[in-house]
């Protein structure tokens, strides 16, 4: 959604500041300052010094205790909820509201606002935030809107100004007023209007305390009552505003909610709801009858649903890099890792955000200050700016690492993250996402770049970048996670190139991705693809015969390994499980019978004989050059869509009972080559 050209969020931005601001509002003001958030607010975290001094402590040191407290990260709420902002032509209700405050007078009869519609919360966004202008404040919003250009209107359709308090708010405030009168041995809640307005002036409570109190109540421990979960989408100007409404008796009888809307008489019709289009679908089928009455398929309309109902529910910014990885770790909260700058040439860039943990109820993202490293020291052949003295010393001492891999054991309880800092780590994550405690870390011999789950049992599969042994299978021992036992386990490309001690090749077989069988009777089995990768970074150090060269391999949890009979010797790009049956897909470079200027990359599909072994049965031509996700999904006892969602910026689609060239070619634009969309299709 575009920024409206003439913003008017808030009645009170045009206000002066004024000397008589008291010290409850000034500190208000200061809160709001403490939890802002914008695209420009850095990303932080608390920086706290490990007594115990170097990096290799640190998990020793938090296995024992909680993991640093870290401050909240605010969203930056879709724009279509924020309150707009009048024009400087109207005068301030600052004075007035002053004036106001102490005073406690007979409330003057109720009064409606025309023009709003009834409090549906079906309508709002769910967790969006709700202003509140006090009664003043809206009849001078509603002047502003009738004295704007059309254009300027119509740019602010949609945009909601104003939101009653609905009941379940009403009684949380409510009892907070009576927790402030000692009045808490009555049972019956408070959910009037009148009545809240009945004993702030009953007892002559002052706003700035009723303030605090809310405030207080509001954003401490998450809980389940409704109203403290639809306060924390109220602002601090928001409560202040409420109150003074209710001082002066302007509270609504009926809670409303006003928005910008066209002055158009005649409006769009709403879209069609689920229980429409099924009535519809019953009526006139499909497709062909329903073209007849001028209407559109059933399908169509019915993706346009599903389409236009999912929206931006929450932003946050200025993490260290860009998303790499993240995983749910309850209904509420999850875990997301980014990329960091931490090579020689660009580690003056690093900071910190690698690592955050994420919730939605309390609308936070929490930077984790962890997976960093004592900062090292660069000569100046290496690179000359890093290697400066001057550079050294305005430097954080921690050199953040990219933590590329996340995933959550629903069996275990557990979350995991792998690291470049050749770790895994181990955290205890609380429902509602507000802390996170490190039970254990995972040494391992190179950078680890990948770490799996499977909700079926407690094991833990890892994939670091070494030749030989790179696999590691974990079972978590809970009295002491950092000494879990492990097995380990390697290709064979990567075992015979790694025994041949006297190679010193800039190149090696490394993982590319593993993954959990799924189906019953696979569950026990891990899947890996290796990848030839040039150890420097450069791929011209891969030789030319090389590059097309891979292997996919399985073990089952026992360490047996299990045979693939064919085509098995290629460079692996991604693997996928289908759900159902013993059958994985495998995205490699091609081989056999192909045209090479058509045929690019192949997905294979494999499946489980009587004999336990894997086989080839089925080979998809694609035309891009590199795989980046696959997802597989039955449509029928044999046959399965299988899509591949690639670097050229498509998703391809097939149909194996339609041959292994694709049936659709799904493109998400030009500049979206790195996209890793993927389509499920019922």
């Amino acid at each position: 959604m575009r920024t409206p050209k003439t913003s008017i969020s808030s009645v009170r931005s045009s206000r002066s500041s004024s000397e008589e601001k008291s010290t409850s509002r000034a500190g208000d003001l200061e809160e709001q300052r403490q939890y802002s958030s914008s695209p420009t607010t850095s990303f932080t975290d608390v920086q706290e010094d490990n007594e115990d001094g170097p990096a290799d402590q640190q998990a020793q040191a938090q296995f024992k205790t909680p993991a640093v407290s870290v401050p909240v990260r605010k969203s930056t709420r879709i724009e279509q909820t924020q309150r707009p902002t009048l024009s400087q032509q109207y005068t301030s209700t600052k004075d007035r509201r002053k004036s106001s405050s102490n005073s406690y007078t007979k409330p003057p009869p109720k009064s409606t606002s025309a023009g709003t519609d009834q409090l549906d919360l079906r309508s709002l966004d769910v967790g969006a935030k709700r202003p509140y202008l006090c009664f003043a404040d809206r009849e001078y919003t509603k002047r502003a809107l009738g004295a704007i250009s059309g254009g300027q209107r119509e740019e602010l359709i949609g945009h909601v100004l104003h939101v009653d308090f609905s009941p379940k708010e009403l009684e949380f405030v409510g009892t907070i007023l009576r927790s402030m009168v000692f009045d808490t041995q009555k049972e019956e809640p408070i959910t009037s209007a009148a009545q809240i307005t009945a004993l702030i002036c009953d007892h002559k409570l002052q706003i700035p305390q009723i303030c605090s109190k809310i405030k207080a109540a509001a954003r401490g421990p998450p809980g389940t009552d409704p109203g403290q979960q639809a306060f924390r989408r109220r602002d601090n100007d928001s409560i202040y505003s409420f109150l003074q409404d209710a001082l002066a008796g302007r509270l609504q009888s009926q809670p409303q909610v006003l928005r910008v809307e066209s002055r158009h008489k005649h409006r769009l019709p709403a879209p069609p709801q689920i229980s429409t289009l099924l009535r519809g679908r019953e009526t006139w089928g499909l497709a062909p009858p329903r073209a007849s009455q001028g209407l559109h398929p059933f399908q169509e309309e019915f993706c346009n649903y599903l389409e236009d109902t999912l929206t931006r529910k929450s932003e946050w910014t200025d993490c260290c890099g860009d998303i790499s990885a993240i995983s749910w770790t309850s209904d509420d909260a999850f875990i997301c890792g980014a990329t960091a700058h931490s090579d020689f040439h660009n580690m003056q860039y690093n900071k910190p955000g690698n690592l955050g943990v994420g919730s939605c109820n309390l609308d936070t993202l929490r930077s984790v200050p962890d997976h960093r490293i004592l900062r090292p020291v660069i000569g100046s052949a290496e690179n000359n700016e890093n290697s400066l003295e001057a550079m050294r010393q305005t430097q954080d001492p921690w050199l953040y690492t990219s933590v590329v891999s996340t995933s959550h054991s629903e069996f275990s309880g557990f979350t995991f993250t792998a690291s470049f800092d050749q770790k895994v780590k181990v955290w205890q994550v609380s429902s509602h996402g507000s802390s996170i405690n490190l039970v254990g870390t995972w040494e391992h011999d190179g950078k680890v770049n990948f770490v799996v789950t499977s909700k079926w049992h407690e094991k833990v599969a890892t994939a670091s970048d070494v030749c030989k042994n790179a696999i590691r299978i974990y079972d978590i021992n809970r009295a002491d996670v950092c000494g879990s036992s492990y097995k380990t386990y390697s290709g064979d490309r990567a075992q015979e190139q790694a025994m041949e001690l006297e190679r010193q090749d800039t190149w090696a077989y490394y993982p590319a991705t593993i993954a959990w069988g799924i189906a019953p009777g696979v569950r026990n089995i891990v899947l890996v693809g290796y990848s030839p990768r040039s150890v420097s970074g450069h791929e011209m150090d891969i030789p030319e015969e090389k590059r097309n060269s891979g292997e996919l391999c399985l073990w089952d949890t026992d360490g047996e390994r299990i045979r693939i009979s064919s085509a098995h010797l290629q460079n692996v790009f991604e693997v996928a499980w289908h759900q159902t049956q013993p059958m994985f897909i495998a995205a490699t470079s091609p081989c056999g019978a192909h045209e090479p200027s058509v045929t690019k990359t192949q997905v294979r599909l494999f499946t489980q004989n009587e004999f336990g072994a894997f086989l080839q049965v089925k080979s998809l031509d694609c035309g891009a050059s590199d795989i980046n996700e696959l997802t597989i999904m039955p449509n029928g006892s044999v046959h399965c869509y299988v899509t591949a969602s690639c670097t050229d910026g498509n998703t391809y689609v097939w149909d194996t009972a339609q041959g292994d060239r694709p049936i659709h070619t799904l493109g998400h634009g030009g500049t979206n080559k790195y996209a890793c969309l993927t389509y499920s299709l019922r």
